[in-house]
């Protein structure tokens, strides 16, 4: 396990080992002026949102090396958060124009602006969520919008209670809502199917505008902590505080922004146990980030196929579909297993490719 945290404070992107230690600079780059936003694309590549610029640049996943400027056609005044959506094009929100701009997801040319609303101000991120809607924050009032996935179309507010200043939102392993929030020291959570307010997830003295967070290879929630410098972690079932993965200024980490997970070449599916094993989680790994998953449950020994994907022969027999999930910037995805048990695997409906089986007792 790696993660790439973009460091505003020092206009660089860091690299740290699975245990926290750093491994260096992974990106540098003169037009990398506080970077943000921090993505995976189809194509292995990094994304990166120059903050307080009108661009955003792509790197060599290997070596950092820059790739140059990525978008084109657009002009930014604020880029803040960047995601591949689940149709391959290419996603950022803009912070001061109050938008969400799309792009070719091959050739980063622009294609329109896909969500404008005056109930929208300061965007900050966004994601897409299991119902294919896209959820935005809206730093300056406080709420998270829904919005239609496929029209770009204002649904209405999705959650507003217990918000300031919120940043970053993500679906978790329980399929609900989770937001961080600059102004506060809590992470919110809202129930998935109608933004109901769940109350405080994690509740961290030590949070001091924290801005993105991702849910790591293991099943817990790590939070870019941009006023304390450090990466912390919690538990991804209880929201208990666990040891930080990065501590405070390791390898110059300055105002961590966002983060991102390495992600695995391969197409994987794995049940991760918490500490002392309190809880599990099923944990796909290696998708393509932004795309729809899904979790299919059977009988091992088998084999059958689903709907979504017809022509691919899966090893487990009366397969049925389970839940769904977006993959993250990371191209992963993390599902509870509680109350689960069984044989499963997960496929991506778009590339049709499935992974190895994984059982939960």
């Amino acid at each position: 396990m790696g993660v790439l945290v973009g460091s505003r404070g020092s206009d660089k992107v860091l690299r740290y080992d699975g245990a926290g230690a750093s491994t260096g600079v992974f990106a540098s780059d003169a037009a990398l002026v506080r970077p943000v936003g921090i993505t995976f694309g189809p194509d292995g590549n990094v994304y990166v949102a120059a903050g307080d610029t009108d661009h955003v640049l792509r790197f060599d996943s290997a070596t950092g090396a820059s790739m140059g400027v990525f978008t084109s056609g657009a002009a930014f005044q604020s880029p803040r958060n960047v995601n591949f959506g689940p149709d391959g094009a290419f996603y950022v929100a803009d912070g001061i124009l109050n938008q969400i701009l799309r792009f070719d997801g091959a050739t980063g040319k622009f294609d329109r602006v896909f969500i404008t609303d005056p109930t929208l101000s300061g965007p900050t991120s966004f994601t897409f969520g299991p119902d294919g809607n896209v959820y935005v924050v809206s730093v300056f009032t406080n709420r998270v919008l829904q919005f239609d996935g496929t029209t770009g179309a204002l649904i209405g507010p999705f959650a507003t209670a217990g918000l300031n200043q919120p940043h970053d939102v993500s679906f978790g392993p329980d399929g609900n809502l989770y937001v961080t929030n600059s102004g506060s020291t809590v992470i919110q959570r809202f129930r998935s199917n109608d933004g109901a307010p769940m109350g405080p997830f994690v509740n961290d003295s030590g949070l001091s505008s924290p801005l993105g967070m991702a849910w790591g290879p293991d099943g817990n929630l790590y939070v870019a902590n941009q006023g304390g410098s450090d990466v912390r972690r919690y538990d991804g079932v209880s929201g208990a505080r666990l040891v930080s993965l990065v501590a405070p200024g390791t390898g110059g980490l300055n105002g961590p922004s966002f983060l991102a997970f390495l992600p695995p070449a391969q197409f994987s599916l794995a049940l991760v146990h918490g500490p002392a094993d309190a809880w599990t989680a099923l944990v796909v790994s290696g998708a393509r980030p932004g795309a729809r998953v899904l979790l299919v449950g059977g009988t091992a020994g088998g084999s059958g196929t689903i709907a979504a994907c017809p022509s691919l022969t899966l090893t487990l027999g009366s397969p049925a579909v389970v839940a769904a999930r977006t993959a993250d910037e990371s191209g992963a995805a993390v599902l509870s297993a509680q109350g689960r048990s069984g044989s499963f695997l997960a496929v991506d409906p778009v590339r049709c490719v499935a992974s190895t089986i994984a059982s939960v007792p």
